[in-house]
């Protein structure tokens, strides 16, 4: 049997035993209920950026991915992720429905590191609303998303 590896890592607050939360753009964890603050120490090591077709070069088949599971939608084209416990769901862009029968495999490239948000939700919403307002033949869809994020 295959064991699902989760992406998701959660902190319980020292005081209270509620989950921590991150605020983008400090170095600090919160609890929304005692107010505790833990700090995130930062790594010493420094990350390199890569240029992708150079890395994809060099590495080759050797390129450390894990495979998962893609829908495509035969409506707008986007492919979507999906995970193991979902059976169907709708495309992000257009509504359509994408069945878990018509799944395709597709390795990905693995990162070596993350960067944390810089922007808080407000922030990321403002810029959203602005971009999607600037362009003349955005879908209803988009626009509605824009206005009721």
């Amino acid at each position: 049997m295959e064991t699902t590896k989760k992406s998701e890592h959660k902190k319980a607050c020292a005081n209270c035993g509620a989950e921590l939360k991150f605020k983008p753009g400090s170095h600090h964890l919160t609890c929304a209920y005692c107010g505790y603050e833990e700090f995130i120490e930062q790594a010493k090591s420094s990350f390199e950026e890569l240029e992708l077709q150079h890395y994809l070069k060099a590495v080759g088949e050797n390129a450390y991915t894990e495979t998962i599971d893609l829908l495509h939608c035969k409506n707008c084209g986007a492919n979507q992720h999906v995970d193991e416990n979902y059976k169907s769901l709708n495309s992000v862009y257009c509504s359509e429905p994408l069945i878990k029968v018509d799944i395709e495999k597709e390795g990905w490239i693995l990162p070596g590191a993350l960067i944390p948000f810089q922007l808080d939700a407000a922030k990321a919403k403002s810029i959203f609303k602005n971009w999607v307002n600037g362009i003349w033949f955005a879908p209803t869809n988009l626009k509605r998303s824009a206005l009721y994020p």
